[in-house]
Parts: structure tokens; C-alpha cells; sequence
């Protein structure tokens, strides 16, 4: 429907180009979580978008990356998409990354990914505009909530992943990483369906995964069952979820420490 409303607006308003590039801008914004559905429906949506408004296609200029205000040595690993990865180390020091793309007319896009080593209770929780979640561990308690109950062995525990997301996304994953006493009740995979959403869900050993088709945008409550197997101090791991269209779109819930006596 989209694609068949821009090229009507490209015949109607053909003079109004910065009215028709924003459309075409939503309609790739949309494609980075969402799919476009059948080859019939995405050779529509590519051929909307490049038969109306300005001409992306032709040469852009170069944007101007400085790394610690230098210029940043790279290269398009493809020549047609201009897409180039390149990893940086920063060995302790602070790196100060700037991007210019001034004069161009099509639109682009990146992502900074920052991976680091850290005590898994002194990991904060990271969110981002579009995503974001929290890992809450209860404690069962005759049907009832109890989230600083103390812990021992053979406890019931429902480990609670609220999710937010503020756009609908198709394909997102959910890693959960379990404390090494914590024993799946359900051991089990399987699909699984609750507060209005489907999912598959994979038990593993060290951590529990959930695989979602479609996450409409709003607020999630997933929920599983665990046991508690054997006293001591364990890191709980956290909670991390993540777009599989547009890995920039992520988050994770923050590290802590559970004491079982």
C-alpha cells in the first residue's frame, strides 16, 4: 500500500521532492526491522522508491570520518553500496569519532558497536530509543511475588524479561543467560505464546533463548520457571535482545549477583 501511495504522490506532488524523499526515508527506516514480504510486494516497494523524488543512485560524496580528529583510512568493501567495516582498538584510551556527510543527497546509515570485558555485577543496563529490557528474578512464594526474599535451595524462582519497544519489529532474539544454580523447569523447547505474543523458546545449558517472528511495538512480559540447585554466590547474567535485520537496534539488561544459602 505504502509503495502504491508514493508513486501517486510522485505523479501528484512531482515538484515537492522533499515531501517524497521523507517517505521514501520511512520507507527504508521501516525495511531495517520490519520485512517487505513476498518478491512481488519488495521489487514494488525498490521500484517505488527509486522511480520517484531525487536521484540516490548517482555519486555521492565521501563523508569525511576523523578518528581523534584524523582522517580515518578505509575502504568501501563494495564499490556499488559504499558498505565498509572496519574495527578499531582503543588500549585503554578514549577514541573521539566524528562523521560529516555534508552535500550529499541520498541517504546513509551506520553503527558504532562497543564490546569490552567487565565484572558481570558492575554491567549497567544499555538501552536504545527503539528497544529496551529488564531481567527481574522472584522469587515463588504461594502464588505470590517476592523479589527480595531471601534464596535457598529448592526454591522456585520466575525469572520476568519485560521488554519495550517503541516501533514493530520482525525477527528479534532474546539471550537470557542463567546463574549456574538455576535449573530450567521447563527443559523442553517449543513454541510458547503469551501476553499476545508468539515465540520459540530454546533451552540451553547456560542460558535460555526466545526467537520472535513479530514483537508489535508496546511493552512485553515473558516469563520461566526455575529451580534453585545449590548454595553460594552466583553471577545472574543478563538479558540481552536484539533486532536480526538491524543488529544496531539492542539492549541489555544490567549484571547482578545472587546470594543463595
Amino acid at each position: 500500500v505504502t509503495s502504491t501511495l508514493l508513486q501517486a504522490f510522485g505523479e501528484i506532488c512531482a515538484d515537492d521532492v522533499d515531501y517524497i524523499d521523507g517517505i521514501r526515508q520511512w520507507m527504508l527506516l521501516q525495511k531495517q526491522s520490519t520485512d517487505w514480504g513476498n518478491s512481488s510486494l519488495a521489487a514494488d516497494a525498490v521500484y517505488s522508491i527509486l522511480s520517484t523524488g531525487t536521484e540516490w543512485l548517482g555519486r555521492q560524496p565521501e563523508p569525511a570520518i576523523l578518528l581523534n580528529g584524523k582522517p580515518l583510512d578505509y575502504e568501501p568493501g563494495d564499490i556499488n553500496l559504499g558498505y565498509f567495516r572496519k574495527q578499531l582498538f582503543a588500549d585503554g584510551d578514549r577514541l573521539n569519532l566524528s562523521i560529516d556527510r555534508r552535500g550529499a543527497e541520498a541517504p546513509a546509515w551506520g553503527a558504532v558497536y562497543f564490546q569490552y570485558s567487565a565484572k558481570m555485577d558492575g554491567i549497567k543496563a544499555v538501552k536504545t530509543d527503539d528497544i529496551s529490557v529488564e531481567k527481574q528474578i522472584c522469587k515463588l512464594d504461594g502464588g505470590k511475588l517476592d523479589r527480595k526474599a531471601t534464596l535457598a535451595v529448592g526454591d522456585k524462582v520466575l525469572v520476568r524479561l519485560v521488554i519495550k519497544n517503541s516501533r514493530d519489529l520482525q525477527f528479534v532474539t532474546l539471550n537470557d543467560e542463567r546463574a549456574a544454580c538455576c535449573e530450567p523447569a521447563d527443559q523442553l523447547s517449543g513454541y510458547r505464546y503469551a501476553d499476545g505474543v508468539g515465540y520459540y523458546l530454546e533451552t540451553k545449558d547456560s542460558a535460555t533463548r526466545l526467537f520472535f517472528d513479530f514483537l508489535p511495538k508496546g511493552t512485553h512480559v515473558v516469563t520461566y520457571e526455575v529451580s534453585i540447585t545449590s548454595p553460594g554466590s552466583y553471577n545472574v547474567g543478563i538479558a540481552t535482545v536484539q533486532s536480526q535485520y538491524a543488529p544496531q537496534i539492542t539492549a541489555h539488561s544490567a549484571g547482578s549477583i545472587l546470594e543463595v544459602k
